[in-house]
């Protein structure tokens, strides 16, 4: 499953929007082959959920999508 990366909180936390079905609280993010996100909340759900996500890698992450599966 993949994620799109919408803003970053003030907290440094991440709002990221889902491209498929609901996903469990805790579940880690990649990007590049990294650990860049763990998803600790969801949000919002009128349509498509909304998750928060902590930010677990260096850089800006806004905009880029992150994957559930790590790259091999």
């Amino acid at each position: 499953m993949r994620f799109r990366v919408l803003k970053q909180t003030a907290k440094g936390n991440l709002v990221l929007e889902g491209d498929g079905a609901p996903v469990e609280r805790r579940t880690t993010l990649y990007s590049g082959g990294k650990e860049a996100a763990v998803i600790f909340d969801t949000i919002a759900s009128v349509d498509k959920p909304l998750y928060l996500a902590q930010k677990k890698s260096e850089g800006e992450l806004i905009g880029k999508t992150l994957s559930t599966r790590e790259a091999r």
